[in-house]
């Protein structure tokens, strides 16, 4: 939830082993308008064994996202 007084700018580019597979309709575009609310599903696929990490931006706020890639497991 955009809980600001102004619309918020989203990045949602990804690189492998991230990407994102679906969003709301309130942030499609990739501005969240204030008081609204935004849903962002993101898949971790990897490719690789070992630990994998990415930064996801929402405006100046950094999510990190981490994950282990287990291919024969």
């Amino acid at each position: 939830i955009n809980h600001g007084p102004s619309a918020v700018t989203m990045n949602f580019t990804l690189s492998n082993p991230y990407s994102v597979v679906s969003r709301s309709v309130s942030c499609s575009t990739g501005t969240l308008e204030a008081k609204k609310d935004c849903i962002i599903t993101i898949r971790f696929k990897p490719t690789v064994d070992g630990d994998q990490s990415q930064d996801f931006v929402i405006q100046d706020k950094k999510i990190s996202l981490t994950g282990k890639g287990l291919t024969n497991g």
